[in-house]
């Protein structure tokens, strides 16, 4: 049995939705136009630029569990009704002074009390701004009810204020800078530093000076523009934190590095290289 139909339209072009990343750099963006730099100075804060955790949640495009994944990640605290992140000063501030009595309580590193540091800090710190970084800086030891600084956040935070952004150091100059500011027991090191230092030991003087990943463009062309006129080669280690944030579920960094660079091999080392000069 035949029927006749009309053909209103023919599609040669469809919409494919795909998996993503959360948005973190607009996210970051809109918490940055209103830094949390302590009670003395919220006077400044216009409330135009305050913004809530669902207002985030309507910008990040990713599911619940993304979001909470990535409040944790970028230090984002709710004061009041709002989601802010700290200044950077201000939290080292805070960090330091939270570690600071580790020697003046002669405590262990494993052996760190929640309850004496925040009473410690009450009339220095907010107590809801001392908990949460407490918090997110420290982990619970199950067998003794006491907790142990994260050290590759701690390292971080107190490298990135000593290194700021363009600065250049002798490398082992800038590592000892950085121990001395860490609790005894703690140790600094290399690792610690992707996305912030970019270590050079391979010129005549070893180095290494302030990259920020955050202040980066998310134009990946522009952004490997910027990383190749930083440094020639690089190596996988080194390269990855600049470029983690362009990956997907179906794209893996290597994947990404062998689309948009070259690799070369030498003394047994693979670097990748701009792909076009």
């Amino acid at each position: 049995e035949l029927h006749e139909k009309t053909i209103k339209k023919i599609f040669f072009n469809y919409l494919e939705p795909r998996e993503i990343k959360p948005q973190i750099k607009k996210i970051l963006d809109l918490l940055h136009l209103t830094p949390y730099n302590g009670p003395e100075n919220e006077h400044l804060v216009e409330e135009k630029y305050l913004f809530t955790r669902r207002n985030l949640f309507e910008t990040a495009q990713c599911s619940a569990g993304e979001f909470d994944e990535l409040i944790t990640n970028i230090r984002a605290i709710k004061i009041d009704r709002y989601m802010r992140v700290l200044d950077y000063g201000y939290e080292f501030r805070v960090v330091t002074l939270m570690t600071g009595l580790i020697t003046e309580n002669s405590w262990q590193l494993d052996e760190v009390v929640r309850e004496e540091t925040i009473e410690a800090l009450d009339e220095i710190i907010p107590k809801a701004i001392c908990e949460t970084i407490f918090d997110l800086y420290t982990n619970l030891i199950a067998e003794t009810g006491k907790y142990r600084y994260k050290q590759d956040m701690v390292c971080r935070i107190i490298a990135k204020n000593v290194l700021q952004e363009g600065l250049k150091f002798h490398i082992n100059e800038f590592l000892e800078t950085c121990q001395e500011a860490l609790p005894p027991g703690m140790e600094m090191d290399e690792s610690y530093l992707g996305g912030i230092g970019l270590v050079d030991r391979d010129s005549q003087t070893p180095s290494i000076r302030g990259l920020f990943e955050e202040n980066m463009p998310m134009n990946l062309f522009e952004r490997f523009k910027i990383i190749f006129k930083a440094k020639e080669k690089w190596t996988l280690q080194q390269i990855a934190p600049y470029v983690d944030v362009f990956t997907t579920p179906k794209l893996a960094i290597t994947a990404l590095l062998a689309k948009y660079c070259r690799s070369i091999t030498e003394n047994n080392v693979r670097y990748y290289v701009a792909k076009h000069k």
